[in-house]
C-alpha cells in the first residue's frame, strides 16, 4: 500500500525488547512529501512536529510561501490530515494533543496565529477520530478571559487546556474545560510550559496546580536561573538553568536539568545541550540548543546523552539535522523537526498494534512474522488464532487483505516473500494464480504480448489469432522493428544518500534481437561521484563513471544532477558536457564515462526479452535533497522477414503433405475453427474446402 509520507525501513527479524545497554535504532517519518502534495505550488515549505501523545500521534503546523500556517494531525493508520481553520482566521497551529479515548478519540488544542491575514489569535480545538481519519469538530474557543486574544497551550486527558494571550506572552491566563466549554482566569505567575493528569502545571520556574496554586522553585546545585518546560505524570521535571561558567569566550553556559524524587540532575558543563524540552514517564529527555543546534536525547535507564542523529540509521544521516525535538512519549518516539517536521520511533519492538517485526511499518510482513512465531496480541495471555483474527483486522486498517490464493493455508504474500511462490510480475500474486494461457507456469502478464491485445503471443499463434510464417515464436504482425520502453518512475522519488548503491531491475518481455538502446536518467547527485551501470544478458555497461575524477580531485565536476538520453548513434550528449546546476564542466575526462557511439551498443545483437539491471553508486551527495526520479531503457529490435505463411500446412511443420490433408479433413468434418476456415468467413463450408485444395496442390 502507498503512503504519502516517507518512511525508512529497517529489516529486523522477529520482534525483540531493545537492549537496555544499547541506545535504540529511530525508524524517521518525514512529513516533508506528503505536505508538498497537500500543498503544491508552495517553493518554501517549512514545518514542524509540536507534540505527540502516548499512541504516537503527532501534531504541528506548516508555513506556507504567503505566510499562513495550517495545522495537521499525523496518524500511522491514516498518514498526515490538515485541519481545518477556524471561521474568519487564515493561520493556525495546533500545540497539544490528548491521548486517545476509548473511541479512538483525541483532543488537539491550539489556535490562530500572527500572520498576512490575521491580526489577532483567537484560540481553537479540534476532534480527531483515529479510527476514521475524519475531523470531528473543530471549535472556536474565541478570545481568552478579559483578553483581545489568545490561544491554547496545553491539554491533558481529563479535558483541561490552559491557554494565554498571544503567542509569547504570560499574561491573561485562562482555562478552559472543555466538556463545558467554559473558560475561567488562570492565575499563575508564569506561562504555563506544560502540565500532567493530575493537574501539575510548570511554567518559569513555578510548580503548582490547575487551581492557580504556585510556588517557585529552588535553584538546581550549581544554577543560576531556572525555566521549566516538561512535566511527567510522577511530577518529573525538566527544563534549562544557567550555569556560573564560561564557554571561553566570555559567554556564559546554560544546561538541561531534570528532577526527579531523587532531586536535582544537573549535566556536567561539558554536555553540548544547555535546553531540555520534555519527559516521558520513564524520566527519558529530549534535549537541544547545542552547538551545531542538534537536538539530543536522554536516557534514563544508562544515563547517556546521544546526538539525536547518531541513532538513525546510517544511510539517512547526512539527510537530516533532527533538532527541536519537542515531544517524547513512554515508547521513546520523539516529535522533532529537521528542516521539516518528523516524528521518530524506535524499532525492533511492537510499538505501533500490528507492527510484530518492529520495521515500524503495520504490512503483510508483519502476518509472517507473526505465523513464524505466534505472539499474543489480544491481551489474553495467549497465542492462538484469535490473536490472528486480530491482526487481520488490524492490517485492513493499513489496507492490507489477507488472502490464500492457491488455498496452502499461507497469506499469498507469505508464499513470495518465503519462496514457496514466485511472483513474476511483482503484483504480490502468486504466479499460479495468475491467469496462464498456455499453462507454461508463466502468467499471461509475464508471457510476451507484442500485439497488445492482452493475450500472450503464443496463444495468439496457437489459437489461429496471428500467423507465424517464418516459425520464430513471434506474430507476423510484430516482426517489424518494435521499440518497446520500460523503466521506473519513481513517486515520490527515491532517496539516495553518500556512499549510496541503489538497484533496480525490470522485465522486458517482448522478443527479439537489439538492434537500438536508448537510456535516459534523471536524478539529483553530485556529478563527479556517480557511477550508473546497465546490466542485460550477462553484459554490463557503465554509462557514467565518476566524470572529471582525477588524482587530485577524486570528487569530480560539482554539477548536481542529470536529466539526460544517450543513445549510441551520436545524437545523445557527451557524459563529460552535461548536468544541471552549479558550473560549467572542465574538459578534462577522467576516468573514462559514457561517450557517444560507444558502450549502448555492446547489446545490440543480444535478445531483447529478459531482465534490466540498474545500479546507481554515488559517493559525496553534495546536495541536502539527493534523490533519483527515473531511468529507463528504450529498445528498438531488428526487423525480421515473416516470410510466406504455407496455408496448406496445418500441422506447421513447414511443408503441406498427406498428414495436412487428412488434418484438415478432420477440421472440416468437425467444423473445427478457425482451422477449417480458410477464407476467413466465419463458418466452414464447400468454399473452405476447395480453397484448401488449391493450396495444398501449391504446395509450400
Amino acid at each position: 500500500m502507498s503512503r504519502a509520507f516517507l518512511t525508512y525501513a529497517i529489516s529486523l527479524a522477529g520482534c525483540t525488547a531493545l537492549a537496555q545497554a544499547q541506545p535504540p535504532l529511530l525508524h524517521i517519518t518525514d512529513m516533508e512529501t506528503t505536505l508538498e502534495d497537500q500543498f503544491p505550488g508552495n517553493e518554501f515549505l517549512s514545518s514542524q512536529c509540536r507534540g505527540l501523545n502516548q499512541n504516537g500521534d503527532a501534531i504541528g503546523e506548516v508555513g506556507l510561501d504567503n505566510g499562513r500556517q495550517q495545522a495537521w494531525i499525523f496518524t500511522f493508520e491514516h498518514g498526515l490530515v490538515v485541519l481545518p481553520t477556524t471561521s474568519g482566521h487564515h493561520s493556525m497551529q495546533a500545540l497539544d494533543i490528548t491521548d486517545r479515548d476509548t473511541n479512538g478519540e483525541v483532543i488537539i488544542v491550539g489556535g490562530s496565529v500572527h500572520g498576512v491575514h490575521d491580526y489577532a489569535i483567537n484560540a481553537a480545538l479540534w476532534r480527531f477520530s483515529t479510527v476514521t481519519g475524519q475531523v470531528l469538530e473543530t471549535r472556536d474557543v474565541g478570545n481568552l478571559t478579559g483578553m483581545d486574544e489568545g490561544r491554547l497551550l496545553a491539554v491533558n486527558n481529563n479535558g483541561i487546556a490552559l491557554g494565554s494571550q498571544g503567542e509569547n506572552t504570560w499574561q491573561g491566563l485562562s482555562k478552559y474545560d472543555i466538556a463545558s466549554d467554559s473558560l475561567v482566569e488562570f492565575d499563575f505567575p508564569a506561562r504555563p510550559a506544560d502540565m500532567n493528569d493530575a493537574g501539575q502545571v510548570v511554567g518559569g520556574r513555578y510548580l503548582g496546580d490547575i487551581d492557580g496554586n504556585a510556588a517557585a522553585l529552588g535553584l538546581p546545585p550549581d544554577c543560576t536561573s531556572l525555566t521549566l518546560t516538561g512535566i511527567n505524570e510522577q511530577g518529573w521535571l525538566v527544563g534549562r538553568s544557567g550555569r556560573p561558567y564560561s564557554d571561553g569566550n566570555g559567554r556564559s553556559l546554560a544546561s538541561w536539568v531534570r528532577r526527579t524524587d531523587s532531586g536535582w540532575h544537573v549535566p556536567d558543563p561539558g554536555s553540548p545541550w544547555d535546553t531540555g524540552f520534555a519527559i516521558n514517564n520513564a524520566g527519558d529527555i529530549t534535549i537541544g540548543y547545542g552547538p551545531g543546534w542538534d537536538g539530543g536525547l536522554y536516557i534514563a535507564d544508562t544515563g547517556q546523552e546521544h546526538w539525536i542523529n547518531s541513532l538513525l540509521p546510517d544511510e539517512v544521516q547526512f539527510r537530516y539535522s533532527v533538532d527541536y525535538a519537542y515531544g517524547i512519549n513512554d515508547n521513546m518516539q520523539i516529535a522533532a523537526a529537521s528542516h521539516h517536521a518528523v516524528l521518530l520511533t524506535p524499532t525492533g519492538r511492537m510499538i505501533i498494534p500490528g507492527d510484530v517485526n518492529g520495521d515500524v511499518a503495520v504490512n503483510h510482513d508483519d502476518h509472517c512474522a507473526w505465523t513464524a512465531d505466534p505472539i499474543d496480541l489480544d491481551g489474553d495471555g495467549d497465542a492462538d488464532a484469535d490473536d490472528e483474527l486480530w491482526l487481520i483486522d488490524r492490517l485492513a486498517v493499513f489496507g492490507f487483505i489477507v488472502q490464500d490464493c492457491n488455498q496452502n493455508g499461507v497469506n499469498d504474500h507469505c508464499d513470495i516473500t518465503s519462496g514457496i511462490s514466485n511472483d513474476c510480475n511483482q503484483n504480490d500474486i502468486p504466479d499460479e494464480c495468475e491467469p496462464d494461457c498456455d499453462s507454461d507456469g508463466i502468467p499471461d502478464s509475464c508471457e510476451s504480448d507484442c500485439n497488445g491485445n492482452g493475450i500472450p503471443d503464443e496463444c495468439d499463434i496457437a489459437d489461429g489469432v496471428s500467423e507465424d510464417c517464418n516459425n520464430n515464436g513471434i506474430p507476423d504482425e510484430c516482426d517489424g522493428a518494435e521499440t518497446i520502453e520500460g523503466g521506473v518512475v519513481y513517486d515520490p522519488p527515491q532517496l539516495l544518500h553518500t556512499d549510496v548503491y541503489f538497484t533496480d531491475t525490470i522485465l522486458m518481455t517482448n522478443p527479439g534481437t537489439i538492434a537500438d538502446v536508448d537510456f535516459t536518467l534523471k536524478d539529483n547527485f553530485r556529478v563527479g561521484t556517480t557511477t550508473v551501470k546497465l546490466t542485460h544478458a550477462g553484459v554490463t555497461v557503465t554509462l557514467i563513471d565518476r566524470p572529471g575524477a582525477t588524482q587530485r580531485d577524486p570528487n569530480g565536476f560539482v554539477n548536481l544532477s542529470y536529466d539526460i538520453t544517450l543513445d549510441d548513434q551520436g545524437t545523445g550528449p557527451n557524459i563529460q558536457t552535461v548536468g544541471e546546476d552549479c558550473c560549467n564542466f572542465e574538459t578534462i575526462e577522467s576516468p573514462p564515462s559514457y561517450l557517444p557511439n560507444e558502450p549502448l551498443s555492446a547489446f545490440n545483437g543480444l535478445p531483447r526479452e529478459g531482465e534490466w539491471k540498474f545500479e546507481f553508486i554515488g559517493g559525496y551527495a553534495q546536495t541536502f535533497d539527493p534523490k533519483l526520479f527515473h531511468w529507463s531503457v528504450l529498445v528498438t529490435d531488428e526487423a525480421v522477414d515473416p516470410g510466406v505463411c504455407c496455408g496448406a500446412d496445418i500441422d506447421g511443420d513447414g511443408d503441406a503433405d498427406a498428414d495436412d490433408f487428412f488434418d484438415y479433413l478432420d477440421a472440416f468434418a468437425a467444423d473445427n475453427l478457425p482451422v477449417c476456415d480458410i477464407t476467413g468467413d466465419g463458418d466452414c463450408d464447400a468454399d473452405d474446402f476447395f480453397a484448401f485444395l488449391d493450396l495444398f496442390a501449391a504446395g509450400c
